[in-house]
């Protein structure tokens, strides 16, 4: 840690910005290659910062939804519940989502 992404179309660059953002540090994610490289080199250069991060990384992780692994096993199985019933029921053109829990 610190991870710096540039935001992109490929699905590492969606994913890496998006696990970022779940955990509150979306300064870490760069609009673009030069802004990645600023930023990179920035931090390369800054322990203090490259601390401070690690620490608010720390104090994040136990209340973030990524590292819920009850609630994401209650809404899989709410969903393939739901698409169950409805294939059952032969609604195979939509599946609508539960409720969140």
């Amino acid at each position: 840690m610190p991870l710096v992404t540039r935001a992109g179309e490929t699905f590492v660059s969606r994913m890496a910005a998006s696990l970022l953002n779940a955990v509150g540090l979306t300064e870490l994610v760069a609009s673009d290659s030069a802004g990645y490289r600023r930023l990179a080199i920035a931090l390369a250069k800054d322990a203090p910062r490259r601390r401070g991060l690690r620490a608010a990384f720390a104090q994040r992780v136990p209340t973030s939804s990524l590292f819920r692994p009850e609630r994401f096993a209650r809404q899989l199985d709410a969903l393939l519940r739901a698409m169950h019933a409805q294939t059952l029921a032969r609604r195979r053109d939509t599946i609508v989502l539960p409720p969140q829990i």
